[in-house]
């Protein structure tokens, strides 16, 4: 299961758990950062009429300085989201007992969340906000129903796991957006691929849980390298190709795999 901003979850099956989230998400933040902008312009306005118009300046900060309508507002977009990450908690388990492999901490940034309203601005402050309170609501709604289910669910090293081809389980492809293209064109539906990757990670007894990000990339180049060499190609070929991202070539892992396995080079 790959948690995620524009639809909750997805799991490996290919099915899209709580649509519309982001939306909705995205909406709210855009609601706070113009608010705040306004409020920002009435602040500055009651603070120069303080001395020159008194009776003006209270005026503005009894009728569009207080909190109480903004902060019941507040509340009803949080239950809505709250309403959506449930529903999609509960479409996830279904009433079955699962075995639920989840990513850990495998989550948009501030700068993320501006990706689907491309063009505006929004406030990086309220989307670290958003980006933390909805991670909170997503562990506990899925812990919630992994409960009254009675199913369990493990959280696995998230790196790597949304650039890895499912069905060859290397780097080779690139992810693009809700598409990840595989090394030979075929087109997969990027979450559905990450959320099949991470089913993997979950037995995978190479990739523990606390590995850091670079044994994980050394683990992946080794299988990318005997993948290939089973077509006659090499790590350097791939990379001429396009099969695999060129950062790639410039990490230490990429250089002493070279060196170590032959036939990785030309």
């Amino acid at each position: 299961m790959d948690k995620g901003y524009t639809e909750a979850f997805y799991d490996s099956d290919g099915q899209a758990h709580g649509k519309g989230l982001g939306k909705v998400a995205t909406k709210k933040s855009d609601r706070i950062c113009a608010k705040n902008r306004n409020r920002g312009k009435l602040w500055a306005l009651h603070r120069k009429l303080e001395k020159l118009d008194p009776a003006k300046s209270a005026r503005i900060l009894e009728n569009n300085l207080t909190r109480k309508a903004e902060n019941r507002r507040y509340r009803q977009n949080q239950s809505e989201l709250t309403a959506i990450i449930g529903a999609a908690s509960k479409s996830l388990f279904n009433g079955e007992s699962l075995k639920v492999f989840s990513v850990r901490e495998a989550w948009p940034t501030a700068s993320d969340l501006t990706q689907p309203i491309k063009g505006k601005r929004q406030s990086k402050t309220m989307s670290r906000r958003l980006n933390s309170w909805m991670k909170g609501v997503m562990r506990d709604s899925l812990q919630k129903w992994a409960n009254w289910t009675g199913s369990v669910v493990t959280e696995v090293q998230p790196s790597y796991t949304s650039q890895i081809d499912s069905v060859t389980g290397t780097l080779l492809g690139k992810r693009s957006g809700d598409s990840f293209t595989r090394f030979n064109g075929v087109v997969l539906q990027a979450d559905c691929n990450a959320a099949k990757n991470i089913l993997a990670r979950g037995t995978d007894f190479e990739i523990s849980r606390y590995m850091n990000r670079t044994e994980v990339q050394a683990v992946l180049l080794r299988r990318t390298a005997r993948f290939l060499k089973g077509m006659g190609l090499s790590l350097l070929d791939a990379v001429e190709l396009g099969w695999i991202d060129s950062k790639h070539s410039k990490t230490r892992a990429f250089k002493e795999l070279l060196a170590e396995m032959p036939g990785t080079s030309k």
